[in-house]
């Protein structure tokens, strides 16, 4: 699923059926590698998706993983960073544990 998360976003864009697909695996697949990926090709495919911030910030928040949480971080620093309200959310934020 990993690799079908990367292929989707790499060779489907501008299908309609990737976006909402990368979405939900960022949000809830079972895996986090898949996740992880899904992040990653969410924050630097779909930014201006209306829906790409807030998932990005809940995946920094919440996910389980620590892998994901950092990779969501990470994004966030490189896709938003001359966005106060996303400099002030990533100071807020615990990644550890």
């Amino acid at each position: 699923r990993q690799s079908a998360v990367e292929e989707l976003a790499r060779g489907w864009k501008d299908n309609p059926e990737t976006l909402p697909i990368l979405k939900t695996q960022a949000r809830s697949d079972e895996s986090a590698a898949v996740r992880y990926s899904a992040v990653q090709a969410l924050a630097r495919g779909w930014k201006d998706d209306p829906e790409t911030l807030p998932i990005l910030k809940a995946r920094a928040q919440s996910d389980e993983h620590p892998a994901v949480r950092h990779s969501a971080v990470q994004e966030l620093a490189r896709g938003w960073e001359d966005d106060p309200a996303v400099q002030t959310f990533l100071k807020t934020i615990n990644i550890e544990s």
